[in-house]
């Protein structure tokens, strides 16, 4: 439990910190966990412009924080869907990077103190 003093912590701005997301890629990422979606889904539930979903995507792909998989269209074609990671795979994702940034806060603090 934070210190009093901390007040109440956003739990937007606490994923986005530790994740190191926009707010655009939170609002994405929030979305998939939800549900797997199209990026042209995303955007009109998002209200966000296509390519701006799509490079938000991108993003999230290459941190492996979002996967796709391209399925085939009836009429020919394929269109990708996007899913989060699993929430067992989220949270121990969330876990390493608070470990990850106790330890930084901790070796910081170490060297402030000895100084």
């Amino acid at each position: 439990m934070p210190p009093s003093s901390c007040g109440n912590v956003e739990v937007e701005r606490l994923l986005r910190c530790l994740l190191n997301l926009t707010k655009t890629e939170y609002r994405v990422l929030m979305m998939l966990m939800r549900k797997e979606m199209s990026a042209k889904e995303l955007a009109a539930v998002l209200g966000l412009d296509r390519s701006t979903v799509q490079k938000a995507l991108t993003d999230l792909i290459d941190r492996k924080l979002v996967r796709r998989r391209k399925i085939g269209l009836s009429r020919g074609g394929y269109k990708f869907l996007y899913r989060s990671l699993d929430p067992e795979e989220m949270r121990d994702l969330l876990n390493e990077a608070v470990r990850r940034w106790c330890k930084s806060l901790n070796e910081e603090l170490s060297v402030k103190i000895l100084f």
